[in-house]
Formats: structure tokens, sequence, C-alpha cells
């Protein structure tokens, strides 16, 4: 967030920034960082799931699973409906 500052580079006007894992101090920066949300626990323990049934089966096949996430807007990116409205400026 520094880089852009120094470089004169508004965030949230000029470039949007969102980042994952909702960082607890994510909404302490400068204008809040948004951030993709997950459950580090549930992940965690997915994970560790996976590795023993891994160790357990080595032959066993690849396997996925999906997580939910939530988006947590804060003030580092602009809304759509504001970007719509500035987009007359450009053309």
């Amino acid at each position: 967030m520094d880089g852009f500052y120094n470089k004169g580079i508004c965030v949230s006007e000029d470039i949007s920034v969102i980042v994952f894992d909702d960082l607890e101090n994510s909404q302490y920066l400068t204008s809040g960082l948004t951030t993709i949300r997950q459950k580090r626990s549930l992940k965690g323990q997915k994970a560790v799931e996976m590795l023993l049934e891994i160790i357990g089966n080595p032959n066993l096949s690849r396997n996925e699973e999906l997580l939910s996430l939530h988006l947590v807007e804060r003030g580092s990116v602009q809304l759509i409906a504001d970007l719509e409205s500035r987009q007359g400026k450009w053309r």
C-alpha cells in the first residue's frame, strides 16, 4: 500500500487491491483492505483429513475439496456502481 502511495497511485480510485485470508490487521490499514475470507480452521482440518487418507491409502487418486469463500468489502476497491458513473470521464 505504501508503494502505491509513494508513486502517487490512489488505492480504490486508481487501482483496486484485494487480498486473501482476511488477516486481522487488514481492517486497520489505511482505507481497509478488501479481502476474501475463508475459514482457516476448516481448511486446516480438511488438509489433515486428506493427508491421513493419503497416508492410509498411498494409491488413492487425487481428491479436491471446495470450501466456501466470503468477500469482505472494505475501502481498497471501488464499487462497480462508482466505476460505471466515472466511465464518462474516460470517454
